[in-house]
């Protein structure tokens, strides 16, 4: 008997695939399961690719101000760094450029009325520390304490510059007070470090 060749056989292994209605159950269930991984893992996939909303950029804001108003602004953030640099001791603990451009940006996010230069520059100095000025203040308040100590002062103001640095880095307020806390932990520390006595 010849065979057909022309026609593609396919065997069945179970009376179930024989009716058409449970192929076509079998095959919408393939396919509605395909369609789920592909939906989670697309999900998954926007998670792990799509970045978050960045906030919005202070300097592309700036660019499309009006002028006049980009003047307003640049004057404002000059007037922060003169109080700055006029306060009794924010110059010798914070560095004034970096509060004032800090201003720049809490204004135009903020906008004019809600940015007093003053509470922005308060706001801002603890972000502004520099290290150099702060070792700086160090040796400053180191001989205020250490005036009669009769030898060692180099060594114990050098301790003291570097500790006062650190612990003040590391303070989020601005007040007198914890200012006098970092006093106090560098007298402390550098007591024991150098054993000189004060």
């Amino acid at each position: 008997m010849k065979q057909n060749t022309d026609r593609l056989q396919i065997t069945f292994p179970s009376p179930f695939f024989k009716n058409a209605a449970c192929l076509r159950l079998l095959a919408l269930m393939v396919f509605m399961g395909a369609a789920l991984m592909f939906q989670a893992s697309a999900l998954h996939a926007q998670d792990i690719l799509a970045p978050e909303q960045a906030p919005p950029d202070p300097q592309e804001i700036f660019v499309q101000l009006p002028l006049e108003i980009q003047n307003e602004i640049i004057d404002e953030s000059i007037q922060v760094q003169e109080f700055c640099e006029a306060h009794p001791s924010y110059p010798t603990m914070y560095d004034c450029s970096c509060i004032a451009l800090k201003f720049i940006d809490t204004r135009i996010l903020e906008g004019p009325g809600q940015s007093n230069p003053v509470k922005v520059a308060q706001r801002h100095a603890a972000s502004c520390k520099d290290a150099a000025i702060s070792i700086s203040r160090g040796f400053q308040l180191c001989a205020n304490v250490t005036g009669s100590m009769q030898y060692g002062q180099g060594e114990y103001c050098e301790c003291f510059a570097r500790r006062y640095a650190i612990v003040f880095s590391n303070i989020e307020s601005t007040s007198t007070r914890a200012e006098r806390g970092a006093v106090l932990q560098a007298l402390s520390y550098c007591d024991k470090e150098t054993g000189l006595p004060r």
